[in-house]
């Protein structure tokens, strides 16, 4: 499962889009918030650990 973010929480920092490898993130201006491209995301987690306002999260599938 890619990495989702929970938009009460996100203050805009923007740390989750500089830090993603795979250019997964990109930033919607109108509303301040990341959107994750589900295609792109490795779950790598790096955008959890950049995010200090716990507004990243990744599941882990359960496929394995």
């Amino acid at each position: 499962m890619p990495a989702k973010v929970d938009i009460t929480k996100c203050q805009g920092c923007q740390g989750c889009d500089a830090i993603c490898p795979e250019c997964a993130i990109e930033w919607d201006v109108i509303n301040a918030v990341p959107i994750v491209d589900a295609e792109r995301c490795v779950e790598c987690g790096l955008c959890v650990v950049a995010c200090d306002d716990g507004a990243m999260e990744v599941v882990e599938s359960k496929d394995g």
